[in-house]
């Protein structure tokens, strides 16, 4: 609701039937805003808007001497932290201030068991409105800062307790603390399955090697001579040990079957597989030379 406060007209004849423009002279000393509004709309004549709930109850300190009215209007206006617009009529309408910053508030507080008064360490706090989710410390202590004045919607919820879910109201400029006590209830948890395969590394299965290559390089034919043949300077490297070339003529490989259908069945089979060479056998001599 806009209130038009202007001077009464007695008042003004009798003033010194002042027009708007006029200088005037005026102090105010610890005057409530509205009160201070309606006395320069009295002395000076101009038409001020204003709304009482906008205003509030500042007290100014303002003083003119010879001045326009709308100077004191703006001391007015800058004590108590208000703004003014004229429209094309000549009223001035007083409003809140446009470049005043948000009152940054809080939201802190506890969550605590409602049967023992013991601190829930595992509750977690959210506000809807903002999308925003704490969870509280070890002694069930949680904090939102820098919000907006105004009214949230804020749920709390704990593993074994009743959940919550409170509409708070946060005023301006200082943090509200607010305690939150939760119902224990018995909790069932339904059964959880995991079934998993482990991957099989290569370093699960390390299967080491029981072979190992050596390469032996002879640069020339005079090494071949100096070293005694390539079977003997294969045999002075380390790890490499040489049999005799006759060592195969002593070993003696038998096939042994049950019944003769048996061993002329497998005959071709046996040969090559329990027979040596007939060369090898007989003179025992190396290929190499």
């Amino acid at each position: 609701m806009l209130l038009l406060g202007t001077g009464s007209p007695l008042r003004a004849q009798a003033d010194s039937l002042r027009q708007p423009g006029d200088r005037l002279t005026l102090a105010l000393r610890g005057v409530p805003v509205a009160e201070a509004l309606d006395r320069l709309a009295a002395a000076s004549g101009v038409s001020l808007a204003f709304d009482p709930s906008t205003v509030g109850t500042a007290r100014v300190f303002c003083q003119v001497d010879g001045a326009p009215a709308e100077a004191m209007l703006r001391c007015i206006v800058r004590e108590a932290g208000l703004d003014f617009y004229r429209l094309s009529s000549g009223t001035y309408v007083v409003i809140a201030s446009l470049r005043s910053a948000p009152q940054i508030t809080a939201l802190e507080g506890q969550v605590y068991d409602a049967t023992s008064g013991e601190p829930i360490t595992r509750a977690r706090v959210a506000i809807d409105a903002l999308a925003a989710t704490r969870a509280v410390s070890d002694g069930g202590m949680f904090r939102f800062a820098s919000l907006l004045p105004g009214r949230y919607r804020v749920a709390v919820h704990a593993i074994g307790y009743r959940p919550t879910v409170q509409d708070v109201e946060l005023p301006p400029g200082r943090p509200l603390r607010w305690r939150v006590a939760l119902e224990p209830v018995p909790a069932t948890l339904s059964l959880v399955e995991v079934t998993g395969v482990l991957p099989v590394t290569a370093a699960a299965v390390s299967v080491p090697s029981a072979i190992t290559t050596s390469t032996l390089v002879i640069d020339s034919l005079a090494d071949v001579t100096r070293l005694g043949g390539p079977l003997r300077a294969a045999a002075q490297q380390l790890g490499i040990a040489q049999r005799s070339q006759l060592g195969d003529l002593h070993r003696s490989i038998r096939c042994r079957s049950r019944d003769s259908s048996a061993r002329s069945h497998r005959s071709a089979s046996a040969s090559s597989r329990c027979t040596r060479p007939a060369s090898a056998s007989r003179t025992g001599a190396s290929p190499l030379v």
